[in-house]
């Protein structure tokens, strides 16, 4: 098969080819979902299904969800919490309840909680063991790319480098992100804090956009400004794929998953390389393409390595042949043999 003409294509551009083969919506429509999701978590916070008078409280007796401790240290001395009649959801990221019946709790919190000597009651245990039970299912870090608001900033960062044709990338080892992950844990056993969640830019910025405060000199927001700089010239994705404990913890629920991308039709790829300028996390493309012939020969459908897969479907958007499905299955190799129960392609 013919490989792509590396003149043809616009750099700076996303991805024509997969656009002028497929169509637009075919090669951006994972894309599009994301934002639709991410966004739509955000509105059912922040608006309520009834009583549209959203008066803020400072009164903690009313602030719920009361699941636990991290909940009212987060929101003393804060005028924060919207009393209104019904929500769909309550809270924030950190810890939530869906009707005001569901509880979910974030098991990041949950597991420096309880290195800083807090006790969840039981229904915020039962939160927490529902996100773990729905990641590992799903694959723990599509917690990065369909929910985490972060995740929009770094991804316009990317735009930005690729419009300006930045390509210095800093050296920094992906494992980083697990020593910032142990130190959290330390901290917040020494100091009994939940560490990580006073300085957590995903938790902050989200506190933002659903209860309003936007100034620069919100703590939140600045963070989030200099990941986006720091995302510019420092590295593509330096943020999400070296420095951040939580992408760090989720991607230990996606060892095991049901949901992941597979390449089913990877004869058909001609090394155009478009899956891995997109990948948000390039390197688990890179026994995909080094060991493709091998694939090939002898008839193996390969699976996008599980841990760090955000499965944001790029791949699936940007390949111009159709190589990439997402796939349904029990089986957790890193390689696949026998064809997927389930794929959207």
């Amino acid at each position: 098969m013919n490989k792509v003409n590396p003149k043809k294509y616009n750099s700076t551009l996303y991805f024509e080819e997969a656009v002028e083969k497929k169509g637009w919506w075919q090669s951006h429509r994972f894309l599009i979902l994301r934002r639709l999701c991410q966004i739509t978590i955000i509105l059912l916070f922040a608006l309520p299904i009834s009583g549209v008078n959203s008066v803020l409280v400072s009164n903690q007796e009313a602030a719920s969800p009361d699941l636990t401790v991290i909940v009212l240290d987060n929101l003393q001395n804060e005028d924060d919490v919207r009393k209104d009649q019904t929500w769909i959801m309550k809270g924030t990221l950190a810890n939530s309840e869906i009707l005001s019946t569901i509880p979910m709790g974030d098991p990041f919190v949950f597991v420096q909680s309880l290195a800083a000597g807090n006790f969840y009651t039981l229904s915020g245990i039962l939160g927490v063991v529902l996100v773990v039970v729905l990641y590992m299912i799903v694959g723990g870090r599509t917690y990065c790319s369909f929910v985490c608001p972060i995740n929009i900033v770094t991804d316009a960062a990317v735009w930005v480098r690729r419009q300006l044709k930045i390509t210095n990338q800093l050296s920094l080892s992906k494992r980083a992100r697990f020593y910032i992950l142990g130190i959290a844990i330390i901290v917040s056993m020494l100091f009994q804090v939940i560490a990580w969640e006073l300085i957590n830019p995903i938790t902050g910025i989200f506190r933002v956009l659903v209860f309003g405060g936007f100034a620069i000199t919100n703590i939140a927001v600045s963070l989030t400004l200099v990941i986006f700089i720091a995302d510019i010239i420092g590295a593509a994705n330096l943020w999400c794929g070296h420095l951040c404990p939580v992408g760090a913890f989720y991607s230990l629920l996606g060892k095991k998953t049901l949901l992941y991308i597979s390449a089913p039709k990877i004869s058909a790829c001609d090394d155009c390389m478009d899956c891995y300028k997109a990948c948000p996390e390039s390197h688990v493309l890179r026994p995909l393409i080094q060991n493709k012939e091998t694939y090939i020969a002898q008839s193996i459908t390969p699976i996008v390595g599980l841990s760090d897969c955000t499965r944001c479907g790029r791949c699936i958007d940007v390949c111009p042949e159709r190589v990439f499905s997402y796939d349904i299955s029990t089986q957790h190799s890193p390689i696949k043999q026998s064809k997927p129960k389930a794929k959207v392609s």
